[in-house]
């Protein structure tokens, strides 16, 4: 798999999907505003941390950092796709 070469993102096009918020509606509402977006949501982060990061590992991931707690805000866990990609999953605390 090539990554392809992107040397600018034009005006409106996400160059990073996450957005940290504790008011969604209102981000919605004013992203979609300023840039005139349609959004669709879809669930994000896994509801057990440790759970997949054991079904990763069985899968062929390379755990770099295995599952740990951030103080009052969750868990999240750093690995390797078999091919070598790596991502992070992030579980947040219950509140």
């Amino acid at each position: 798999m090539q990554v392809p070469h992107v040397e600018k993102h034009p005006p409106g096009n996400f160059c990073w999907i996450e957005l940290a918020t504790t008011d969604h509606s209102a981000a919605k509402e004013f992203y979609s505003e300023l840039f005139g977006w349609t959004i669709r949501e879809f669930p994000m982060g896994p509801n057990d941390c440790d759970e997949v990061a054991t079904k990763a590992k069985c899968l062929g991931a390379k755990l770099y950092m295995p599952p740990m707690k951030i103080e009052d805000i969750g868990r999240m866990a750093v690995m390797a796709d078999p091919q070598g990609a790596a991502f992070a999953i992030f579980e947040a605390a219950r509140q």
